[in-house]
């Protein structure tokens, strides 16, 4: 009988599970084991149901992730437009106060780094003399307010599957091979009770896949 990984998942976690419940409640001899595996059945589907909500929670996150990148880079792209139209110079220093790095550069990176690459903006534009300037800021600071709330809920939906998986699936696995080394033992006194087969209690359990 081989030791079960956390590598597994859990949906193999719970083929395991069936097979030897189902194994165990054939044979008159190991019945009553049964329950074992079926208590550990009954403990898993709500555990899966946990993990596929913390998974659900990443890709939505990861959506809002994605929807702040595309507001960002349009405005990147607006800006860069009418900057250009109105200084007519992307070699002057009040375009190189808003550009260090090409406008293509910029809407290239994830959205982490393109905020703090526009940090500067909102206070920059407020502070410009002409109204068309000034009216940047506040679309700058709404970009940036979803952008921050986008990686907040990002960084709290990560943190929510590694804080399961932490603390309840490792858990679980340590248990399922405790109880498949539980199970193992009681089979084996059943077969040498019954001089049954040395490799008899094997059968109960899934050949390695």
């Amino acid at each position: 009988m081989r030791t079960l990984t956390d590598k597994m998942s859990l949906d193999n976690h719970w083929a395991e599970l069936v097979y030897t419940r189902a194994k165990l409640a054939a044979d008159p001899l190991t019945t009553d084991l049964a329950p074992q595996a079926a208590a550990l059945i009954e403990r898993l589907m709500p555990l899966r149901a946990e993990q596929l909500a913390t998974w659900e929670a990443e890709v939505v996150a990861q959506a809002e992730v994605d929807t702040a990148e595309e507001a960002l880079s349009a405005l990147v792209l607006d800006f860069a437009h009418f900057l250009e139209y109105h200084l007519r110079d992307t070699q002057s220093p009040r375009w190189r106060h808003y550009f260090t790095e090409l406008p293509s550069a910029l809407r290239r990176l994830t959205l982490e780094p393109a905020l703090t690459a526009t940090a500067t903006w909102s206070g920059a534009l407020s502070a410009e003399p002409e109204p068309e300037l000034q009216a940047f800021a506040p679309r700058v600071r709404a970009v940036h307010a979803q952008g921050a709330t986008a990686l907040e809920h990002q960084r709290q939906a990560n943190l929510a599957r590694a804080t399961h998986r932490l603390q309840q699936i490792l858990s679980f696995v340590a248990t399922h091979n405790a109880t498949r080394r539980t199970l193992y033992a009681a089979l084996l006194t059943r077969a040498n009770a019954h001089n049954l087969p040395k490799a008899w209690p094997d059968r109960f359990f899934r050949r390695g896949a």
